[in-house]
């Protein structure tokens, strides 16, 4: 499941990017560029269209990265609740166990 929503935010990142690099700060976007085929006002947005495609999909997004942000929080926080320790813990533990004391120069002969 964690990595589902993993891929699916990767996904979910790497399109809003795209949608956020489309945008101008001038409000031209789309609308007046040749990309995606278009030259000029010919193009597959126009005007007002650019625009409310370009926020909408923004919005609808920046929805999408929230929830699978909180949603792989949420399964990451329980998958370390299933541990009984932690990894030093683990670490502490097998080394002090394994481990003889090291005896002072000159006690042991």
């Amino acid at each position: 499941m964690e990595k589902f929503v993993l891929v699916i935010h990767v996904i979910t990142c790497l399109l809003l990017m795209a949608v956020i690099l489309m945008q101008s700060s001038k409000g031209d976007g789309l609308s007046g560029s040749a990309a995606f085929g278009g030259i000029g006002d010919g193009g597959a947005f126009r005007g007002r269209e650019a625009v409310n495609f370009l926020q909408k999909s923004t919005m609808i997004l920046a929805g999408l990265f929230l929830v699978t942000s909180l949603t792989l929080a949420f399964l990451s926080s329980t998958s370390r609740i299933e541990t009984t320790d932690s990894v030093l813990q683990e670490n502490l533990g097998t080394t002090q166990s394994t481990d003889q004391p090291a005896e002072a120069p000159g006690e042991g002969k």
